[in-house]
């Protein structure tokens, strides 16, 4: 067990480290222990030009943590019989409604799928919807947002065969609060404020700009050149996914009753059965990592030191925020902040890495991590070493383009490297052996923004082939490609091409 008392002092000293090294005009953390609010920090501006402070009431936009509300909504009609997990979606979308599309010979894409970011759809509906305002996903602050029906009713083509690969995605995730809407017959963020926030007593929560929350709201900003500018407010029409305006004192609730498996004040939400359902390991990138992180049902879940971590982390424009479960302990913490950040930036990131260091006593060394003395599995190598990319579909592969493209596993005198055409990996990093002879690791360095010391690198056996078909990161999978194939090829050969162009065109 963890005794929250004597780290307690630790943790605050953190936050006010992070706080002063940032450039966020204002933070907020929430930390919950045994049911009850330990502590609230809160510093800074919720709004620069008025000077208001942050306090415990102040309304953060949470961005993705809207998703676990989705699942819990999701779930409760699960409970009521409603559907089963492996149902297919299609299935209880009417006619005149916008189905799923997938090419012939795929799966259909089952709640299932879409719970753990499999279901092969992408970050958009369509690629021409990158020339849409707002992606056909957002409007402005200022601009009517339509219904939710108003995307939902058209079709949506997957990229992938479902099962196939993870593919976060904002716009599958979304499908399922719609679906509970037809479940239903409530309008989602009706439903929302109906089944959850009241129950929970979260009066200061909405998915709208409501009277709930209007007058307690902080500004989003950006930072560039030295200086604070007003970030661009963008409205979700895909609720589901984004759209949660909430403050510390309603997210703790939420935690309470999500580490008390369901229930707060007599107040059941769901089963305890079906909260444990929801944090079972659904998805890892590969079978060796399930001991280690996976998915459950959205929530991502570590195993750090022997203590279970349940989390989601959020951004949308000027925010980014942290919702972090220890339920076996029953504590928990929730941070926002009213600043937009890189991933690896983030303030709120960089306080949940150091506490979760803190309470489950993981080294903070990588060198501690890696077994110097373990001896590698050379006869694997020929196998290993090649090209990596995403499977074929180009918007269920944003994530992986975002990490690097494409990554080039090499041996150079008798040591094994991973590499990215561009990004944090694009400077190659030792691959050690772990037990297992197709997992690797790599260090991360201190500032990182990952939760672990080490980053494992897993590769999955063709056996028909007699050779490495996949490689899985974090939580992405990448098959085994030919270099011929691979991004960084096709932009060397487009480089090659216009240089010999335009010298052509000088030479004649």
């Amino acid at each position: 067990m963890i005794d929250l008392d004597d780290k307690i002092e630790t943790l605050k000293r953190i936050i006010k480290e992070e706080w002063e090294k940032s450039n966020t005009p204002g933070l907020a953390v929430g930390i919950l222990s045994n049911g009850e609010l330990v502590d609230s920090l809160c510093f800074g501006y919720a709004n620069l030009e008025a000077q208001d402070k942050v306090d415990e009431d102040t309304v953060f936009m949470w961005g993705s943590i809207t998703k676990p509300f989705t699942t819990v909504s999701l779930m409760q009609q699960y409970e009521k019989g409603k559907f089963k997990l492996d149902d297919p979606v299609n299935k209880y979308l009417p006619n005149d409604h916008g189905k799923i599309q997938v090419k012939k010979g795929w799966p259909e894409v089952t709640f299932r799928h879409l719970l753990t970011h499999n279901s092969g759809i992408g970050e958009l509906r369509r690629f021409k919807d990158i020339f849409k305002h707002g992606f056909r996903l957002l409007s402005y602050d200022n601009e009517p947002v339509p219904p939710l029906s108003s995307l939902h009713r058209l079709a949506l083509p997957t990229t992938a065969p479902a099962g196939q690969k993870y593919a976060y995605s904002n716009i599958g995730y979304s499908l399922l609060g719609y679906i509970v809407e037809l479940l239903s017959g409530e309008r989602f963020r009706d439903y929302i404020v109906n089944h959850i926030f009241d129950p929970l007593g979260m009066k200061n929560s909405d998915m709208i700009r409501s009277k709930r929350v209007k007058g307690k709201e902080a500004k989003g900003y950006k930072y560039k050149k030295g200086e604070h500018e007003k970030a661009k407010r963008w409205n979700n029409i895909i609720k589901p996914s984004g759209a949660l305006l909430s403050n510390i004192n309603d997210m703790v609730k939420f935690a309470k009753m999500l580490n008390n498996r369901g229930s707060l004040n007599d107040v059941q939400i769901l089963k305890e059965e079906t909260v444990e359902l929801m944090w079972k390991p659904h998805y890892a990138s590969h079978e060796a990592f399930k001991d280690h992180y996976y998915m459950g049902f959205d929530f991502f879940i570590y195993n750090m030191n022997g203590h279970r971590v349940i989390e989601h982390t959020g951004g949308i424009g000027g925010f980014t925020a942290v919702f972090t479960l220890l339920p076996d302990e029953d504590i928990a913490f929730t941070i926002c902040a009213n600043l937009h950040e890189a991933l690896s930036k983030r303030v709120t990131r960089k306080i949940r890495n150091r506490f979760l260091k803190v309470l489950t006593e993981i080294p903070k060394d990588p060198d501690k991590v890696i077994d110097e003395d373990l001896i590698p599995k050379k006869e694997y190598w020929p196998m290993i070493t090649g090209y990596y990319g995403g499977y074929p579909g180009w918007l269920s592969n944003t994530r992986i383009y975002l990490e690097g493209g494409d990554f080039k596993v090499s041996e150079k005198r008798g040591k094994l490297y991973l590499s990215s055409l561009y990004g944090d990996l694009r400077k190659k990093k030792r691959l050690y052996p772990t037990t297992h002879p197709l997992v690797y690791q790599f260090k991360q360095e201190s500032d990182s923004g990952d939760i672990f010391p080490t980053t494992r690198v897993g590769f999955t056996i063709n056996e028909e082939k007699d050779d490495v078909k996949e490689i899985g990161i974090h939580f992405l999978k990448m098959r085994k490609m030919s270099f011929y194939a691979t991004m960084r090829f096709k932009l060397y050969f487009w480089i090659v091409l216009v240089i010999i162009i335009v010298l052509l065109g000088i030479l004649l």
